[in-house]
């Protein structure tokens, strides 16, 4: 891959759903596709958010840019043992980039908030993706259902870099990531770019304001152990595919769809080596030295015009070796999805 160019699979947002084996007699079977997608994301067509790594020798950074045309709110979440840059959340508006520092060898989640109404002290709500209410998650993770982009960066020690995107918490954003620029070893396209809201079986609906926001996982709809793997179900050997997880793999193939689902979905790339660097823009705006970039996409709508990548959406560039810059958060009230007027403190 030409350094520098991000690889972008455009898949067709009509829900396959039909075309699946037994969908059709099962008894959710009205509720997986509509004509009129329920979700107002489905009508927010070529609006994504998109993270890449720049992996480069020291620091880490995360440089978020919001080109959706409303505001998102990135929520952050590092494993145990790894700090969660900027309190975990903040808010950007259309436009607006945010860069975050953590060290090599990093590992946690990145989801995305939409709907989100805060107060000058950072508490309120989000349609989906919420935290406990608080602007800043200080290590919460998101509410399911939520699309959740995971990672471990590797170090010069340990030079692999892992990455996924998986549905097993449920759907709210679409979401892909991919390999960026090369380097030996790089996965491919991870993720979703279909709007599930608007394929989504009508028991696993979660709704906000009358609205799709977001569609249940089998086992958050259903609480079993066959469908969570759990229990007896709890081994790779016990828990199978179910009806609904070939249903959302057969729509969003390079996504986990359950627990133990394959290891194709598990995307890696080797680290760059100790003393290549840039900085500047991120690497469509600006060719880099690294060999190694994966970036996420956070979609805020359906695929079908998405071509111009570069217009619309958030990224999220991960880079060593350069300073830290607050987040873009605007220091005058904004405008919520609520319709009040709120200030985001930074």
């Amino acid at each position: 891959m030409e350094e520098g160019k991000a690889r972008l699979e455009i898949v067709c947002t009509n829900c396959p759903a039909s075309q699946h084996p037994g969908i059709s007699q099962h008894d959710f079977s009205n509720g997986f596709c509509r004509s009129e997608p329920k979700s107002p994301l489905a009508r927010k067509a070529a609006s994504k958010v998109s993270v890449t790594l720049l992996v480069l020798p020291g620091e880490v950074q995360l440089v978020l840019v919001n080109h959706c045309n409303y505001g998102v709110w990135p929520g952050v979440l590092g494993s145990v043992g790894h700090n969660s840059p900027e309190g975990g959340g903040f808010h950007l508006g259309i436009g607006q980039e945010a860069v975050l520092a953590v060290p090599s060898g990093w590992s946690g989640r990145i989801w995305g908030r939409q709907g989100c109404c805060f107060d000058e002290k950072g508490k309120g709500s989000c349609d989906s993706g919420d935290c406990g209410g608080l602007l800043r998650c200080n290590g919460t993770g998101g509410t399911p259902p939520a699309t959740v982009v995971e990672m471990t960066l590797g170090t010069h020690r340990s030079p692999l870099h892992y990455y996924d995107v998986s549905l097993v918490e449920g759907f709210n954003l679409p979401v892909t990531i991919a390999p960026v620029g090369g380097g030996k070893g790089c996965g491919g396209v991870a993720g979703c770019l279909v709007d599930l809201n608007a394929c989504c079986p009508s028991r696993f609906e979660v709704k906000q304001k009358g609205k799709v926001v977001g569609c249940k996982s089998a086992c958050l709809a259903l609480k079993t152990d066959k469908y969570c793997c759990t229990g007896e179900y709890g081994s790779p050997e016990r828990c199978k595919p179910t009806l609904f997880s070939h249903l959302f793999k057969s729509i969003c193939p390079r996504a986990y769809s359950f627990a133990y689902d394959s290891s194709s979905t598990l995307n890696m790339c080797r680290a760059s080596r100790p003393g290549f660097g840039s900085s500047g823009r991120p690497p469509w705006t600006q060719r880099i030295t690294a060999p190694s970039v994966l970036p996420p996409r956070l979609l805020c709508g359906q695929s079908n015009k998405i071509k111009k990548k570069t217009k619309q959406g958030l990224v999220l560039a991960l880079r060593r070796g350069t300073s830290m810059h607050a987040p873009s958060v605007p220091k005058t009230p904004v405008q919520g999805n609520s319709g009040e007027l709120v200030r985001h403190v930074v």
